[in-house]
């Protein structure tokens, strides 16, 4: 492959790679302190052209393209394994979760000043963020995996990330530690939400209020696709998502508002849409009863007995 693909390739990628790099995502709007093995940076020097993609530093003046970022952080020793280190992790297993980006105008010089500290705190946050622990308390209470979740290790918060129907960013929910749920300063929610799963090929994507019964029903269903509206009110936002020719089920979490809710969020899809309610309080719920006098479901007590004890 000549060099001229990788560079193709990867254009418009340079927040997923500062992300697969353990860079501070706000490189792409201001100063930050250099990340290069080596540099002490005691003033934050290093910063990244969103237009033409390149880095710059005091230690490197010249700067360099990401390819070169890539070698630099000594994940690769010259061009040819920096790009076989790049096309692996960014096209390598994207079939599944699509990568979510950040549009060049997610900060911008028009922006207000709370709404600029807002956007740049998200993406602090962002940078900050590690993979969800092993057995964490919510996770383990819902019986799902932490699929598209992340971690905050200082507040010790879910971090979900929420995107538009272009998967750029456009915010985040936090889960606390006492479950409470809420979407940061700075988030624009309405018309936006989470996929999780690849819809682009399936006849049906899945829509639900919240993230850990979206999880469930994908887990239980085979993997399908759904999309995660963060509250009852939004559930309008799949209309943003679905796909021609695309049957869309509202999986309504049981009780008057969240049903009626999805009534008319399906009433918007025209006779693509169609409401399902759960036996349980959501179907999350559902999934566990699922589990319950099985072997799985006794495991999963045990688990919570011995993260207790800890």
């Amino acid at each position: 492959m000549s060099r001229y693909d990788i560079f193709k390739d990867i254009a418009g990628q340079s927040a997923a790679i500062l992300d697969l790099l353990d860079i501070d995502q706000r490189a792409r709007y201001t100063h930050v302190h250099c990340p290069l093995p080596s540099h002490d940076d005691r003033h934050p020097s290093f910063r990244v052209d969103k237009e033409t993609e390149r880095f710059y530093c005091t230690c490197t003046p010249r700067g360099g393209s990401m390819l070169d970022l890539v070698i630099a952080m000594q994940h690769a020793n010259n061009f040819s394994t920096a790009a076989r280190w790049l096309r692996r992790r960014l096209f390598g297993n994207n079939a599944i979760y699509k990568q979510i980006t950040i549009a060049p105008n997610f900060v911008t010089s028009s922006m207000s000043v709370k709404e600029v500290a807002d956007r740049n705190e998200i993406l602090r946050v962002l940078s900050h963020c590690v993979d969800v622990p092993l057995f964490h308390p919510y996770v383990l209470k819902k019986g799902i995996l932490p699929l598209c979740a992340m971690y905050e290790p200082i507040l010790k918060n879910l971090v979900l990330p929420i995107h538009d129907n272009e998967y750029q960013l456009q915010g985040i929910e936090y889960i606390d530690r006492h479950e409470n749920k809420f979407c940061v300063d700075g988030t624009h929610k309405t018309g936006n939400g989470l996929i999780i799963g690849n819809p682009e090929e399936s006849p049906v994507l899945g829509v639900a209020e919240g993230w850990s019964t979206a999880v469930s029903i994908h887990a239980a269903l085979g993997g399908l696709p759904m999309l995660v509206t963060f509250g009852a009110a939004n559930l309008g936002a799949a209309k943003n998502f679905a796909k021609a020719r695309q049957d869309v089920w509202f999986f309504a979490d049981n009780d008057k508002v969240g049903i009626d809710s999805a009534k008319r969020a399906a009433s918007m899809c025209g006779d693509a849409g169609f409401v399902l309610t759960s036996s349980l309080d959501d179907f999350n719920e559902d999934f566990l009863a699922m589990l319950e006098d099985s072997n799985f479901g006794r495991l999963r007590e045990a688990l919570h007995y011995e993260r207790a004890k800890k």
